[in-house]
């Protein structure tokens, strides 16, 4: 798992799962550690392997109950002695920035574009095809 990006003062929490291919993205005001803490002990299980930057913000995860692992971008972009990449999480972003609107991207909306995002990636990997998985999904709510 791996975390964070920004986008033109949009700040998104982003965190790609290993093992089931799955990411997490949620809009956070700060990447400081006082708003960065709090989200990841409330949906990442304690000894889960997390992979960052060496933002300062990430290093408290080294007292948590974690296995935290950092690469350092300056240096290379795979530790040599782990393995640890944040290559995953950084192609999902550039697809998400990539399906944003190209102008008046709204930062109130940013919710609506990530869920999006996450929607048609659930649809993809469940093999269906997108229109007939949104009928579904509508029909399950009415």
């Amino acid at each position: 798992m791996k975390q964070n990006s920004a986008n033109e003062n949009i700040i998104v929490e982003d965190w790609w799962m290993e093992e089931t291919k799955d990411c997490f993205l949620i809009p956070v005001p700060k990447r400081d550690r006082d708003t960065l803490l709090p989200i990841i002990i409330d949906n990442a299980l304690p000894e889960t392997t997390i992979i960052t930057d060496c933002w300062k913000a990430y290093e408290c995860l080294a007292q948590e109950d974690y296995n935290y692992l950092k690469v350092n971008h300056s240096i290379n972009f795979v530790d040599p002695q782990s393995g640890a990449h944040t290559q995953n999480i950084e192609s999902t972003w550039w697809q998400i920035k990539r399906n944003l609107p190209q102008t008046h991207t709204r930062k109130d909306r940013l919710y609506l574009y990530l869920g999006e995002y996450l929607w048609r990636k659930m649809a993809q990997k469940s093999g269906v095809d997108v229109f007939e998985y949104f009928l579904e999904c509508v029909s399950n709510i009415y």
